[in-house]
């Protein structure tokens, strides 16, 4: 007790000087160990986790686009089934022509038969045999031999006679393995070896389809028409006439050329195509008005009315040609089928000024006045005329009042 009370008097001795004025506490100094420390291990393994986690995706991915074999362990099996198949039926082959001299014997079983024998060499040889070797033995009866032939009791034995052309009886190789309990026997035909002369090499000729001289000449045609596009009329005109050499009746490549020779002012050329088309299309209205324009602009127009006269009815119904109809019959003064085909035109275009004015002029060539100053009426409340055409209504509207 009094060593505790010597403790405590010297604490309050030591809090008695530290409460006095003007007296300093003792300043200690204290190290901090283990803070920065601890934040530095905290990154070091944060760090090193991160590393784990990026070799461990790397890894991942690298597996992910490794090259993985195509061949699986059942296509393995597979395989060494079919080479093991292969070897044994090559095998018989050689077997069968080793020994050409072997006594022909022929199968007289059934193709179930032939299976149920192959199935009894499972056990004992422990290779099954192919299903091709299982064909070559059950097809050795040629196809279109009669099998009933053998149930009624002939000889199966008796070799058959070959197919050759001397009629010998062919050598048949037989293949006995060591089990007698099955025999598999090939009919194996003698080998030709072809000699080097009889080994022509195969020659392959490429022989384009021969086109038609009227595929031909539409091939040209399109040529034609492209020469024309890019501003070359001169060699498209030769390309139209042999279009025309190739193909009489191509009517477009002739209606072309005809517009080339009328540009070019060639009457005669142009008639010329014009004749040789309607002689091959007489029905052709186009070639027709075409030809009696040229007739009109020499001064013929009974040449153009011959043309136009076979076409008529055509013409009547379009109002463009049954005018050109008309005019040319009035400048041969047959007013009455003049006034027809004008009447026929203004009917499908009552708007036509000119129309009206060549009426008015039949009507009038045909004594009928009154009808003539009523159509020259019409001509001038339609309007759409030329000055002299407008002069020449009013003066003879006033002429036949």
């Amino acid at each position: 007790m009094s060593l505790i009370n010597k403790v405590l008097r010297e604490l309050d001795e030591r809090q008695a000087l530290a409460g006095e004025p003007g007296a300093q506490p003792p300043q200690e100094v204290r190290v901090v160990r283990g803070v920065r420390a601890a934040g530095r291990e905290w990154f070091w393994r944060t760090l090193a986790l991160l590393m784990l986690v990026s070799l461990g995706w790397v890894g991942w991915v690298a597996w992910q686009i490794a090259p993985r074999s195509l061949v699986t362990e059942e296509g393995l099996k597979a395989g060494a089934t079919a080479r093991q198949a292969v070897d044994l039926s090559q095998a018989a082959l050689q077997a069968a022509t080793a020994a050409p001299d072997s006594t022909p014997e022929p199968l007289a079983r059934q193709p179930s038969a032939i299976d149920g024998a192959s199935s009894s060499l499972q056990p004992e040889t422990g290779v099954s045999v192919s299903p091709s070797l299982r064909l070559a033995a059950a097809i050795e009866t040629p196809i279109g031999e009669p099998v009933a032939g053998r149930a009624r009791g002939e000889d199966s034995r008796v070799p058959r006679p070959s197919r050759g052309s001397q009629g010998a009886e062919a050598p048949k190789a037989t293949t006995r393995p060591a089990n007698d309990s099955m025999a598999l026997k090939l009919d194996v035909p003698p080998a030709r070896v072809l000699s080097p002369l009889e080994r022509t090499p195969v020659r392959l000729e490429r022989r384009e389809r021969e086109s038609s001289p009227a595929e031909r000449a539409e091939r040209e045609f399109r040529r034609a028409l492209a020469l024309l596009r890019d501003g070359r009329p001169g060699e498209a005109g030769e390309v139209l006439a042999t279009v025309l050499s190739l193909d009489r009746s191509h009517a477009a490549a002739r209606q072309t050329l005809v517009a080339l020779a009328l540009e070019r002012g060639q009457l005669d050329e142009a008639a010329k195509l014009l004749e040789d088309g309607l002689a091959i299309h007489p029905d052709n209205l186009a070639f027709a008005v075409a030809l009696a324009r040229i007739h009109v602009e020499r001064r013929n127009p009974a040449g153009a009315l011959a043309v136009l006269e076979p076409h008529r009815r055509d013409l009547l119904l379009h109002p463009q040609h049954a005018q050109f109809l008309a005019a040319v019959e009035q400048r041969l003064g047959r007013h009455a089928e003049a006034a027809e085909a004008l009447r026929a035109a203004l009917a499908a275009n009552p708007q036509s000024g000119p129309g009206w004015v060549a009426l008015g002029v039949s009507l009038e060539a045909l004594g009928r006045p009154a009808e003539a100053a009523e159509s020259y009426r019409r001509a001038l409340a339609v309007g759409g005329l030329a000055a002299a055409a407008q002069e020449y209504a009013e003066a003879r509207i006033r002429a036949l009042r």
